[in-house]
């Protein structure tokens, strides 16, 4: 017993200093993806107008969540925010139209958005450029990695694999001067080897195309999304992120960049 007494203020200190991880519980937090925001141009093939949301479908989507009392929150913060009503929405592949169609209208409601960017595309015709990226940045959006060329990581080589993974990351906080902590797996494609060479490059999670929106700290290089295709129904958007908000969605999964 006077052992125990004695041990006892250490084991306090321990308890104390020991960081509680909300990985104990799951985040249900709907990850919104994204690639472009607006009018598919004529002739769109069927994967442009799948990965195409217009305008005011956008707007409308964004309503419906301003309305329902949803704020946003970046990646690093989704296990750190603890309020309910809490999203994230993120746009792949950097396209010129995030700053001329999905800013003006995230801005009109005071949501914030996480942009992926390929390296070898910026400054492309209808991809954004060094300038738009620190513009956005400069509004609180939050930069993170489409790697280089947006190849399938799971193809490469070793060598190949960490060029693609911690050459964008390096040119990014290059270019931006601050570390860039998330990136996104190009078409989704992932395995072991290449989860462990983001860890290596000093990423601190990754998002997928696995489709759902329970996600846990320890799956943080495996995070879910929520697809949001072109044409989709105001009616099926509620339903899938906003009543279905504690729920596991369970999405159609479309071919993805």
């Amino acid at each position: 017993m006077e052992l125990l007494f004695c041990l006892l203020p250490h084991l306090l200190l321990a308890l104390v200093s020991k960081p509680l991880l909300p990985s104990q519980g799951e985040e249900k937090v709907p990850i919104l993806m994204y690639h472009h925001i607006r009018v598919p141009p004529a002739g769109a093939k069927r994967l442009e107008r799948i990965l195409t949301v217009t305008p005011d479908d956008f707007y409308n989507q964004m309503d419906a969540l301003y309305k329902a009392g949803f704020k946003t929150i970046s990646l690093r913060e989704l296990f750190e925010k603890r309020w309910e009503k809490r999203f994230i929405i993120t746009l792949d592949d950097g396209y010129k139209d995030v700053l001329t169609e999905a800013y003006p209208i995230l801005a009109s409601f005071g949501f914030k958005a996480t942009i992926f960017v390929i390296i070898n595309e910026i400054g492309k015709p209808g991809h954004l450029n060094w300038w738009d990226i620190k513009f956005l940045e400069s509004q609180g959006w939050e930069v993170g990695s489409h790697t280089m060329s947006h190849l399938n990581l799971t193809h490469l080589s070793p060598s190949q694999q960490w060029k693609e993974i911690y050459e964008s990351k390096r040119i990014l906080e290059e270019k931006l001067g601050h570390p860039i902590y998330f990136i996104s797996y190009p078409a989704g494609r992932f395995n072991e080897q290449v989860i462990q060479l983001v860890k290596e490059a000093g990423y601190l999670g990754a998002v997928t195309t696995i489709p759902g929106k329970i996600n846990r700290i320890e799956d943080n290089y495996k995070l879910k999304r929520v697809r949001i295709n072109g044409g989709t129904p105001l009616s099926y958007f509620k339903e899938k992120v906003l009543e279905g908000n504690n729920k596991t969605l369970k999405i159609s999964h479309s071919p993805s960049r």
